[in-house]
């Protein structure tokens, strides 16, 4: 759709005018990304000859045991090129139970019940490829990373025993490693005392990863659309005061707790605000635009280039932003993201895809990330039920002008959840070819036979990073053996195998 400029205002009424522009879409590329949604949330009016040449069968077999015989309930996906950052895909599809959601319509009956309530309207509206936000997840992982290589010291990181404990944890998306040693939890440090929690938030001040993003680049303002940037707050830490012996106890406690509940449920008010975001969940959201900037940038710096123009869709250059990474921390967590989809959180989606082995030698770097669900255990029904009675409370509450009690108010900001992915794929550079990089946030769908959620955590086949594998597997060249077949539910399709479709 086109922007919109300066409305008309005759007697008191404004009219919005619609600007024409000329956009920089690859048209090719766009009705597969068009497609590849539709296919994947089960679009009325896609019939399976359309998916045919997308999907291979092992995952259709998958997608069809899920509610609508659909991978996901939604998926957005924005695919930019390297080179100048240009926009040449964006594509949004959702499932028909998610459209009756979103449209506040009655739910067909072959529907599950719902627990979230539709977005606002505005929300419903807008094109969600652009307009879509959740908590960023693990896709901050390369924020985390450059933070400790740009702290005091920072140095160790790029050789020796250092950089391959930090390439492994950027491949696992470790979260407990970046929060050990961004407190400096470490041997030889002193957490009282620790400053990378304010490199990391004067790093993301440069970055400029609050600010908006211009899209349009017009001479003037009116012909532009801004879209938020990513939040980025970190409270003061080590903390001082009154307080400060029990927040660094607190976080001595967390820290001490074993395996991936670490730095979980933490106690202590600025702890807790400080670990959120350290996760990628609370008040850390953005947008697959936003997200898609970001990995711009750090690839840029990988390249050696100080600059790069920002996202925009017109044929005219974006505006120009300083790529914002040192080439050898961009060029070390390229690397790490680089392993992800053969050892790390990508790897069940590559093989899902490709089988094992269409998924060596790909050269892709991959990073996911899956947002803050904590009713991730009820079945879609149980979680209706019980969503449906707290959002009763809060009702009521609201009605009599009462505060909801804490435990309650948590369950509803809780049952505001959508359960989300997120997969960002970035193509290698070859001679000739613009490489591209793909941008996705997908919502999970539940399995019929139970009612639970498709994948529980960072390792089970994320739907996110599949649509993305599947959008540019036209593009993949295939590693030696790649199509031979390979055990039932692990065959490459043809596209899947690198031929085109």
């Amino acid at each position: 759709r086109q922007p919109l400029t300066a409305p008309i205002e005759i007697d008191g009424l404004r009219i919005p005018r619609r600007l024409n522009v000329r956009t920089s879409f690859d048209a090719a590329l766009q009705r597969r990304a068009d497609l590849l949604a539709a296919c994947l949330t089960g679009t009325e009016g896609v019939g399976a000859a359309d998916c045919k040449s997308l999907i291979p069968n092992a995952l259709k077999a998958g997608y069809a045991q899920r509610h609508e015989g659909a991978a996901a309930r939604s998926v957005s996906t924005i695919t930019f090129q390297q080179s100048n950052s240009a926009i040449v895909a964006a594509a949004h599809a959702r499932s028909a139970c998610s459209q009756a959601q979103m449209a506040d319509a009655a739910r067909p009956a072959h529907c599950p019940p719902e627990a979230a309530r539709a977005m606002p309207r505005p929300g419903r509206q807008a094109q969600q490829a652009l307009r879509a936000d959740d908590m960023v997840a693990s896709v901050i992982k390369p924020l985390l990373a450059d933070a400790l290589m740009s702290a005091p010291g920072g140095e160790r990181w790029l050789s020796g025993a250092p950089r391959e404990q930090m390439l492994r944890a950027l491949a696992t998306s470790d979260t407990g490693f970046f929060i050990d040693h961004l407190l400096c939890f470490e041997p030889g440090a002193d957490p009282a005392k620790c400053q990378r929690p304010s490199v990391l938030a004067r790093r993301a001040q440069e970055l400029k990863l609050a600010q908006p993003i211009t899209l349009v680049g017009a001479a003037s303002a009116n012909h532009s659309l801004a879209y938020p940037g990513l939040p980025f707050e970190l409270p003061a830490w080590p903390p001082t005061g009154a307080s400060a012996a029990v927040e660094l106890a607190a976080a001595k406690r967390c820290h001490a707790k074993g395996g991936t509940q670490r730095w979980r449920g933490c106690e202590g008010e600025q702890l807790a605000a400080l670990v959120a975001p350290l996760w990628g969940q609370g008040g850390a959201r953005s947008s697959p635009l936003a997200v898609g900037s970001l990995y711009l940038r750090l690839v840029a710096a990988a390249q050696g280039q100080a600059q790069i123009e920002q996202p925009h869709v017109l044929t005219s250059p974006g505006q120009p932003m300083d790529a914002g990474f040192v080439p050898s921390h961009a060029q070390l967590v390229l690397e790490g993201l680089r392993r992800t989809p053969l050892v790390g959180t990508a790897r069940s989606a590559c093989t899902s895809v490709r089988g094992r082995v269409g998924c060596e030698g790909l050269d892709l770097a991959m990073k996911t990330g899956t947002s803050l669900f904590p009713q991730h255990a009820m079945t879609v029904a149980d979680r209706a039920a019980h969503c449906q009675r707290i959002f009763q409370l809060q009702d009521e509450a609201r009605q009599s002008q009462r505060t909801l009690p804490a435990a309650q108010a948590k369950q509803a900001l809780y049952c505001a959840l959508y359960a989300m992915k997120w997969a960002v794929l970035i193509e290698p550079a070859r001679p000739g070819t613009d490489a591209l990089l793909t941008v996705v946030l997908a919502e999970r769908n539940t399995r019929r036979a139970d009612g639970r959620l498709d994948a529980g955590d960072d390792r089970s086949p994320n739907v996110a990073a599949e649509a993305a594998l599947l959008l540019h597997a036209h593009r993949f060249t295939a590693p030696a053996g790649a199509t031979k077949p390979t055990q039932a539910g692990n065959r490459p399709s043809r596209a899947a195998a690198g031929r085109p479709t």
